[in-house]
């Protein structure tokens, strides 16, 4: 006999007091519940109360809900309880209508009221923001190995790269927790040069060791002793923190170029070097650069020594397409933020490829959280917000329209005290410079009163354009520009500085006398005298050029004056005497020589010269013939669009150069180190490169004619959409398939005239197998030589068996512990890809026994799983979907495909380090894969 319930009446009224559940979350882990305790065999009437609550606040919640597959989801679940209540035997369920989800309604979604914005604006990312720092995982690895591997990292990236954010929220926090693991307590030291960059530095440290005496004379005696030996910061830090490894990380490291004193810049830079000069040396230095000083950094003699390592130098890659969605989502998820599939694909697109857009982006991000409906970013509010490159523009125009006649005039005038042309040249994006000033320097500006410098300064620091750094007291408070981007993104100020620039006349000119004298190697003859000479003092602090003048200037003033005075005493001593004086003379000031000398009027010596003297060269659009410039030493030199012929750079070591656009005939580079040099869309004839280092080179877009690259290391090198000899006769003795960019076309050719298996019978391959072997009998930490043996081993596909058992000892150092940080993570990350690609290839060589191929090949499915479980990558997961491929796992393999390429993986050279070990057609299913991916093609 069926027993019939009946919904007990308080049960069944409308219950206005049940109110909607906040997200379909919630209504899940509620619907769980009720599922348990209808299990347990809870009392009837309870259950039947409770299930009846339960559909009244579920049909409610559907207001909240908009996505289709969360209502779908959310409907299944009612009708989850609608079914329980007919085989419960409910008679006013049988009658009832089915619980419907009510409609959405936008009235009903959260605000968010109570939520922080959760996008940083121009404001960078610091060390406690590491958890919110999003979209930057494999820049944050690739920068933390690098610290790691070397005691001084440059980071360098054009403004907007986010250097600061990379290394203060991404890298410092693992770093710390990587040393934390071996019981070491770093003395943590972040500082920025400014004008007195040794005073900065003491300070820095002192506070960072939480030294109580970090002022006054403490301050001043310790950076008086550093001016006398610079080695004395490390005896310094050594007092301060016995045993404690330091971390010292200089931000806006060009400011040692454009605000400190030479003598000041050397002695900074002697200082920290005295720090790591050790091979023993735990002390970690990370120096951030805007882009356009990279090469100055990298070539200042203290630390060029440092520079030599192609792996100290870092620039942030732009973020790809996947990363910056993630950039964008995850604060918005977060904060339970829904932002229009059209806003985030118009983002994207916007600022895709751009390295500098990431303070705009987080800036626009900020502004549209204060646009939001509710918990929604609609089109409308995108739009009044503008893109990345608008939103700054009007979010400051939009204060600046809120100001009266005379508050605009102050915000002209406060702006101009927040922003100072320096004495560069125009066209440079080093041409200003942004100090902290205080409120009461701000209040006593001409025609300003301290009412309207309040209004100015609080309307904008609201609007995120200006940082203010807090005081006891107000006339103490300081201001400042909120990011650099905003020197370009609003138009106003522009003209402002503009305006400014052309008012200082005079200031140029001198700026043009000091700069003849350096291009005439000190000639006294561009010296200044008299009322030109004090005129010129005026500026002194303006430019190092106009500095080094009025110095010089002053010392052969007074030389003159003293030939003068001793002159008269005796016509024979004076006259002996004068040609003593002006011969010292002579040798102290004819042979400066300039650090950017006229490239019209250069010579091979003149070029000798510069490099000896560790200065920059920069030789845009030179025009050359026959110079010999064999076992030249220079970082970075700059030849772009030049023309050279007959030009010997043999046995040169030149990392960095710059050769872009260049024509470069009948020219040698002979065993030179080219390592990262660039030869974007250069033209090169009969010109041999063989035995040199080429390691990431960059040859797209190049015109390759008779070009000999035989013995060469071009791993790494790019070769994308390059002309090259159909032939490929240059390549013999190169392991051309380390390289990147080939068309399968290419590949073909170069693999039938270039084999693998004759590259691993040379010599370069033997020296470089014996060369790692030997480091790794002496290294102390083994793991990674062990890895770099493994892999060598494996990309040439030779003594299989080697590399296994080399990676596996590798393997057998870490363990995916989440307490070892990021860094393991990485370390754990390559050495199973590693062991995943030996694997694939020893189920090749075993293709005849086919249950052995198998279980190899499912172990080189584990160990690619494992890999890119803790740090996905383009070309990790490119292998992975390989390897399920094999293992007849299409599906799969085609997800791993696609992931590899929404990563901006393109691939290239891989077709042929592994396809060749494929049974099946996988080329045919990259190109499936990439047809139906724009980020493929």
């Amino acid at each position: 006999m069926t027993v019939e319930r009946t919904l007990p009446p308080t049960a069944t009224k409308s219950d206005d007091s049940l109110e909607p559940f906040a997200s379909l979350a919630e209504m899940r882990s509620e619907h769980v519940k009720l599922m348990r305790a209808a299990r347990s065999g809870s009392r009837e009437a309870d259950m039947l109360r409770r299930v009846a609550a339960f559909r009244t606040r579920a049909q409610e919640t559907g207001k909240s809900i908009e996505a289709p597959t969360e209502r779908d989801a959310a409907q299944a679940i009612l009708d989850y309880w609608t079914a329980w209540l007919f085989t419960f035997g409910d008679r006013s369920a049988l009658s009832a209508a089915p619980a419907v989800l009510a409609p959405h309604d936008p009235s009903h979604e959260p605000d968010l009221q109570e939520k922080a914005n959760p996008y940083q604006g121009l404001e960078a990312f610091q060390e406690e923001d590491g958890r919110e720092l999003k979209g930057r995982g494999e820049a944050k690895a690739d920068l933390l190995e690098r610290v790691l591997r070397y005691p001084v990292v440059f980071v360098s990236g054009p403004v907007g790269s986010g250097k600061t954010s990379l290394v203060l929220a991404g890298v410092l926090p693992d770093l710390k927790a990587h040393l934390a693991l071996e019981a070491k307590d770093p003395i943590v030291t972040v500082m920025i040069p400014g004008t007195d960059p040794l005073r900065a530095l003491v300070r820095a440290v002192g506070q960072a060791a939480r030294n109580p005496a970090t002022e006054g004379v403490w301050l001043a005696e310790q950076k008086r002793r550093i001016e006398l030996s610079p080695r004395r910061l490390r005896k310094i830090v050594e007092s301060l923190g016995p045993g404690r490894p330091l971390l010292l990380i200089v931000d806006q490291f060009e400011e040692l170029f454009t605000l400190a004193e030479p003598t000041a810049r050397d002695q900074f830079a002697r200082a920290i070097a005295s720090l790591v000069e050790e091979a023993s040396t735990q002390n970690k230095i990370i120096l951030i650069t805007r882009e356009d000083y990279a090469a100055t950094a990298l070539n200042m003699p203290a630390l060029v020594d440092f520079a030599k390592e192609p792996g100290v130098s870092f620039s942030p890659p732009p973020p790809s397409r996947a990363e910056l969605l993630e950039i964008i989502t995850s604060g918005a998820n977060t904060a339970g933020l829904k932002i229009d599939n059209a806003v985030v694909e118009d983002l994207v697109k916007a600022i895709v490829g751009d390295a500098a857009a990431l303070p705009t982006l987080q800036f626009t991000l900020r502004k549209l959280w204060e646009r939001r409906e509710r918990n929604r970013v609609t089109w409308d509010a995108y739009h009044k917000v503008g893109r990345p490159r608008e939103a700054l523009q009007r979010a400051a125009e939009d204060v600046f329209s809120q100001l009266d006649a005379e508050e605009r005039r102050a915000a002209h005038k406060i702006f101009l005290e927040l922003v100072r042309p320096t004495m560069q040249e125009a066209s440079s994006r080093d041409e200003f410079i942004r100090p902290r000033i205080r409120w009461e320097t701000l209040s006593r500006l001409d025609g300003v009163t301290p009412q309207q410098v309040n209004r100015v300064v609080d309307s904008y620091v609201s609007a995120g354009l200006l940082r203010k750094t807090a005081a006891a007291d107000k006339e103490d408070e300081r201001f400042e520009i909120a990011h650099e981007a905003l020197l370009y993104g609003w138009d106003r100020l522009a003209r402002w500085l503009v305006e400014r620039r052309q008012e200082s006349q005079e200031k140029w000119q001198f700026v043009a006398k000091a700069r003849l004298y350096r291009q005439h190697r000190g000639d006294p003859a561009y010296l200044l005298r008299g009322r030109a000479l004090r005129d010129a003092e005026k500026y002194a602090d303006s430019a190092s050029e106009v500095r080094e003048l009025v110095n010089q200037s002053r010392n052969a003033e007074k030389w003159r004056l003293t030939i003068l005075i001793l002159a008269p005493i005796s016509l024979i001593l004076g006259a002996l005497l004068a040609v003593v004086l002006l011969r010292a003379y002579e040798d102290r000031y004819v042979p400066h020589v300039a650090a950017h000398i006229n490239s019209l009027n250069a010579t091979d010596d003149d070029i000798r010269w510069l490099a000896d003297k560790r200065q920059q060269l920069d030789f845009a659009r030179l025009v050359r013939q026959g110079y010999d410039l064999r076992r030249l030493k220079a970082v970075g030199p700059k030849f772009t669009g030049s023309r050279l012929k007959a030009m010997q750079f043999s046995d040169a070591i030149l990392p960095a150069a710059i050769f872009t656009q260049s024509t470069i005939d009948e020219s040698g580079f002979k065993n030179a180190d080219l390592t990262n040099a660039r030869f974007e869309e250069a033209t090169i004839s009969h010109t041999p490169f063989s035995g040199a280092k080429l390691a990431r080179a960059i040859f797209d877009r190049a015109n390759l004619n008779g070009v000999d690259f035989s013995g060469a290391d071009i791993g790494e090198a790019s070769f994308r959409n390059a002309i090259i000899d159909e032939k490929f006769a240059g390549f013999g003795g190169t392991a051309w398939w380390l390289a990147v960019g080939w068309t399968e076309g290419q590949i073909d050719s170069l693999n039938s005239h270039h084999p693998r298996k004759a590259f691993i019978e040379s010599e370069i391959f033997r020296g470089q197998r014996s060369e790692l072997e030997a480091k790794i009998d002496r290294a102390r930490e083994k793991a990674f030589l062990l890895n770099d043996l493994a892999w060598l081993l494996a990309t040439h596909g030779t003594d299989l068996d080697v590399a296994e058992a080399k990676i596996n000892q590798a393997l057998s150092t870490f363990a995916p512990n989440d307490a070892k940080g990021e860094l393991s993570k990485t370390w754990y990350a390559n050495f199973n890809d590693t062991l995943g690609y030996i694997l694939m290839q020893k189920a090749a060589q075993n293709s005849g026994n086919e249950q052995m191929a198998k279980e190899l090949l499912e172990r080189a499915e584990q160990a690619f799983k494992a890999s890119v479980e803790q740090v996905p990558s383009g070309e990790r997961l490119f292998r992975y979907a390989m390897c399920l491929f094999q293992l007849k796992k299409k599906d799969e393999a085609v997800k791993s495909l696609e992931s590899a390429t929404l990563m901006g993986y393109v691939p290239s050279h891989e077709n042929y380090l592994l396809t060749s070990y494929v049974r099946g057609d996988f080329q045919q299913l990259v190109k499936q894969v990439c047809r139906k991916l724009p980020s493929c093609q």
